[in-house]
């Protein structure tokens, strides 16, 4: 979505420019798919998928390519299979069900410990994640914390941990009755997020709701969407978010969005024009991100 904006932005604002293969850049990539990429500073090429290279014996979560689209040799971590978020000067990625920090090499950062390694929490369904400006990271899907101390002792589905990697012991861990899915904080603060929940806090909410930015359930906003999930988000400054996935609301409960535009309470936006159109098969990547 955000490639379309820039093209059409690009089009309209400069004469238009040959669309030419790159024949200096080829990979050697042969299965499955490739989930998240970025530039390093290096010139070479970060990737997180599913990467299976014709001399590798299983599919790799992370490779790096250089500057012709080869395989780096040097680089022999497998870690990865998520998105890729950029954080000073490395990035978190997704791990299965977890996540971890990498250098801005692609290596894993060992200052950020693999979260199953603290005391108190246990991955089991992965979701989506949030990194704040200070290195902790917010995760969401379904996993089990053991703090009795602090109370928290069970299934919670957003969950704090520090820029160290640790549960973060200062915060209220939030629960639901499902799971969170997709997650994305919002430009005026607080979190938009999709799951199974029909229950969160205690609060009754529809399959993509709002939180506050302690994850408290935002009862101001009603999607009204009963059915299907979201893949993604765009949060506009005035309160309004664009919903790209594959769902059904109840303000429209005959059609399956795929594109919809939402007002600040959570009900469609009459000035947009609903987009029909069918959603290609997307991977499955079965884990975080």
């Amino acid at each position: 979505m955000h490639l379309v904006a820039s093209i059409l932005l690009a089009t309209n604002a400069w004469a238009q420019l040959p669309f030419s293969l790159d024949t200096t850049f080829r990979t050697s990539i042969q299965d499955q798919y490739v989930n998240s990429l970025a530039l390093l500073s290096s010139g070479e090429l970060l990737l997180s998928g599913m990467i299976r290279f014709p001399s590798d014996l299983s599919n790799r979560g992370s490779a790096r390519l250089l500057q012709n689209g080869q395989r780096d040799l040097t680089f022999t971590d497998f870690t990865g299979g998520g998105k890729l978020t950029p954080w000073n000067d490395g990035y978190y990625v997704g791990v299965g069900q977890t996540l971890r920090r990498l250098q801005g090499t692609g290596q894993l950062d060992p200052s950020f410990i693999s979260l199953n390694a603290g005391p108190y929490f246990l991955s089991l369904q992965g979701g989506d994640y949030h990194a704040y400006p200070d290195g902790g990271v917010l995760i969401s899907g379904k996993h089990t914390l053991n703090d009795p101390v602090r109370g928290f002792v069970g299934n919670y589905n957003l969950i704090w941990f520090t820029n160290t990697g640790y549960l973060d012991t200062t915060r209220v861990h939030r629960k639901g009755n499902g799971v969170l899915n997709k997650l994305k904080e919002l430009a005026g603060g607080g979190f938009i997020v999709s799951g199974s929940c029909t229950q969160f806090e205690g609060v009754t909410v529809d399959g993509i709701f709002r939180t506050d930015a302690d994850g408290v359930p935002d009862t101001t906003f009603h999607s009204g969407v009963f059915w299907g999930s979201a893949r993604d988000y765009l949060s506009l400054p005035d309160g309004r978010v664009y919903i790209v996935g594959n769902y059904q609301t109840s303000h429209v409960p005959n059609d399956t969005l795929r594109l919809g535009r939402f007002l600040q309470n959570g009900s469609l936006d009459p000035t947009f024009n609903i987009p029909h159109f069918t959603l290609g098969t997307l991977p499955n990547i079965g884990g975080f991100g």
